[in-house]
C-alpha cells in the first residue's frame, strides 16, 4: 500500500461545500508515479479536493485514513511567498506553492467570535493588512514514507513548530484540503526531494511533545524557538512593527514587558521583506530576541547602556 499518493475527489472542485456534502464518499486513492507537475495539475489546475491515502476509495472519514505521503501547509495572509521560498525546508522539501481561493481578495477586519479561533501573533500580521490584497497560498510536501494514520496529527503538530505562521487547525488525518481551480501562481521546485524518514520521525518527535499554540492563551508553549542559538548584535537598529509604525531597538527594550506571552510581529532585521514574518520579545535578561521564522534564525540585541 505504500505505492499510493493521496486520494483526491474529481467531484469537489474548488471550495464547492454543497458539492462536498453529497460526494463525501467519492474519494478515490492516486497511485504514487505522478511527477509535481501533474500533482499541482490536479489540485491547483483541474482543482481537486484531496485528503490523506484512504483504506479503500469512498469516504473521508478518520476510521478510513491508512497514512498520508502527500503534506500541505495552509497560510492564510500571515506569510508571504518570497518569504516561504527563502525557508529552508522549502528548498530541501517542499515541491511547489499554489494559491488559494482567497488569495488577491481584500482583506476585512476579523470578526470578534474568530479571533479566539486563530493564534495571537496570525491576528496581529492579518489585522495589519486590513484592506490590502490577501496573500493566500499552501506549500505542498511528499514524504518518503507513508506517515501512518497515528502519527499524522504528531506530524504536523511538530511541523508547525518550523512554520509557526501556517494555520494550525490543519492537521487532523482526515484533513480536506480544497482545491484551487486555476490557480494564479504555481511555483515548482525541481530541486526538491520526498521527505527522508529520519526528518519525518524528527517531526513525529517533536510533535508528540505538544501543540506550538494556546489559542486561548495566547502563549506559545513549545520552548522550541527559546532554544535556538542566538547572533549577538549591539547596533541600535531601526525596526518595522507588523503594524506599520518604525522604533528602535533601545525604545523596545523599555516598551516590551518581559515574556514570550508579549512578543511583538514585526519585519525581519538584517533582510529586506514586503509582510513581517518575524516577532520580538523582552527576555528576562532585559535584552531583546528577534526570531525570524522565514529563515529560522534568532537574534539578541544587548544594549549597551547596560554594559
Amino acid at each position: 500500500m505504500n505505492d499510493l499518493l493521496f486520494a483526491i475527489n474529481p467531484r469537489v472542485v474548488g471550495k464547492d461545500l454543497k458539492a462536498l456534502r453529497f460526494h463525501n464518499d467519492g474519494f478515490k486513492n492516486v497511485v504514487d508515479v505522478l511527477d509535481g507537475e501533474t500533482i499541482f495539475d490536479l489540485i491547483a489546475g483541474h482543482g481537486f479536493a484531496t485528503t490523506s491515502i484512504l483504506k479503500e476509495d469512498g469516504n473521508r472519514e478518520g476510521s478510513n485514513v491508512l497514512g498520508a505521503k502527500v503534506v500541505q501547509l495552509d497560510f492564510d495572509n500571515t506569510w508571504d511567498i518570497e518569504g516561504a521560498m527563502k525557508h529552508p525546508l522549502y528548498k530541501d522539501y517542499c515541491i511547489g506553492i499554489y494559491t488559494t481561493s482567497s488569495d488577491g481578495k481584500n482583506q476585512v477586519p476579523i470578526a470578534e467570535n474568530e479571533r479566539y479561533k486563530l493564534d495571537p501573533l496570525h491576528v496581529s500580521i492579518i489585522e495589519s493588512r486590513v484592506g490590502q490584497p490577501q496573500i493566500r497560498f499552501r506549500m505542498v510536501f511528499i514524504v518518503e514514507n507513508m506517515i501512518c494514520e497515528n502519527d499524522i496529527k504528531s506530524f504536523y503538530t511538530g511541523l508547525f513548530k518550523s512554520f509557526p505562521l501556517a494555520d494550525d487547525s490543519c492537521k487532523d488525518s482526515a484533513r480536506l484540503f480544497f482545491g484551487s481551480k486555476n490557480a494564479r501562481i504555481i511555483i515548482i521546485n525541481s530541486n526538491a526531494r520526498p521527505m527522508e524518514a529520519e526528518m519525518i520521525d524528527t517531526f513525529i518527535k517533536e510533535g508528540s511533545k505538544g501543540s506550538v499554540t494556546s489559542k486561548n492563551s495566547g502563549i506559545y508553549t513549545s520552548t522550541d524557538f527559546i532554544s535556538l542559538k542566538s547572533k549577538i548584535f549591539y547596533d541600535n537598529h531601526m525596526i518595522k512593527m507588523a503594524g506599520g509604525n518604525v522604533t528602535d531597538c533601545e525604545s523596545l527594550v523599555i516598551s516590551l514587558l518581559e515574556g514570550y506571552e508579549n512578543r511583538q510581529p514585526c519585519f525581519s532585521v538584517f533582510r529586506n521583506e514586503k509582510n513581517p514574518s518575524s516577532f520580538v520579545q523582552k527576555t528576562k535578561f532585559g535584552d531583546l530576541r528577534f526570531y525570524d521564522s522565514a529563515s529560522n534564525e534568532s537574534f539578541i540585541y544587548k544594549s549597551l547602556r547596560k554594559n
